[in-house]
């Protein structure tokens, strides 16, 4: 059911970005999570985004079309973030760089989240507001597993102590991630 319903919204894209899969142009941004994206990638649905896509033996994926950025959301585990030109030119079938981004440590108690209720939501909306700002795809997935992580360790909004804890909460646990993120050996 899921899979149908992205099928349907990527078959939206294609028609309002640039009428056809073959003619797309600009940029793509898909955060959907792990359960999601493993039925969309099953079906071949990037590929409609995509058409001369491959997944090569590397795990990397050579796409052609729109500038893409999937963030895959996997809870406590983090993200990992795809992005890929896409666009024409000698990069036009780059692979795909993908890069995991861990979850932020939540500063609770025990370390379990207090109210996970609208963290994802929370990360795709942080997303969505920070790439559409210029702010790079890893930058973006920094600051918005900060703020999922705020999000974690209250219950309701507004956050005890108000919003400019809040922000530097996010603004710590973002600089925390970018640096277990600069850390990994997968990067």
């Amino acid at each position: 059911e899921d899979a149908a319903s992205a099928a349907s919204v990527l078959r939206t894209c294609c028609d309002v970005i640039g009428g056809s899969a073959g003619s797309l142009a600009g940029s793509v941004f898909w955060c959907p999570d792990r359960d999601l994206d493993g039925a969309i990638r099953a079906r071949g649905l990037y590929d409609k985004l995509h058409p001369r896509s491959s997944e090569g033996g590397d795990g990397e994926t050579d796409r052609a079309g729109p500038a893409l950025t999937i963030a895959t959301r996997d809870g406590p585990r983090g993200s990992v973030v795809e992005t890929g030109d896409g666009g024409s030119g000698p990069d036009a079938t780059a692979p795909m760089r993908r890069t995991a981004v861990p979850a932020a440590a939540l500063r609770t108690g025990d370390g379990a989240p207090l109210d996970p209720t609208g963290a994802g939501n929370a990360y795709a909306g942080a997303m969505t507001a920070l790439l559409g700002n210029g702010v790079s795809p890893l930058v973006a997935a920094c600051i918005a597993s900060g703020v999922g992580a705020a999000v974690c360790e209250h219950e309701g909004l507004p956050p005890p102590g108000g919003w400019p804890s809040t922000l530097e909460r996010i603004r710590s646990a973002a600089a925390e991630v970018e640096a277990r993120v600069v850390a990994s050996p997968d990067r």
